[in-house]
């Protein structure tokens, strides 16, 4: 993604300041505590596509880019420590219980 096209407002600070850089990944925040990170403050860009949230690290964007939204992507991240048996097992019963059973539908 070519960050350069986003216009950042130079009264923000960015928790990323190498945003738009590829890099490797400093912290995962699970969402039992990204809600607690949240300040209320937010800036949406002239275009619209961008929004920038503050956190407690400072801001974040979040929006959409026109690269992107041809494509769908889905990531899958797992401990390393699961092993191969677990894991195929876990993932079986999850797609069991994610399953529609189309006959047991009932019309009125």
């Amino acid at each position: 993604m070519d960050a350069s096209k986003i216009k950042i407002p130079s009264n923000i600070d960015l928790a990323d300041k190498d945003f738009g850089i590829p890099g490797e990944i400093d912290l995962l925040i699970g969402c039992e505590l990204f809600f607690e990170l949240l300040r209320p403050n937010q800036l949406r860009s002239p275009c619209e596509k961008w929004l920038f949230q503050e956190i407690v690290f400072g801001f974040i964007v979040v929006g959409s880019s026109d690269k992107f939204e041809e494509k769908s992507y889905c990531g899958l991240a797992i401990n390393s420590e699961i092993n191969s048996d677990g894991f195929n097992q876990q993932l079986q019963a999850f797609w069991e219980i994610e399953t529609v059973d189309e006959s047991s539908k009932e019309y009125s």
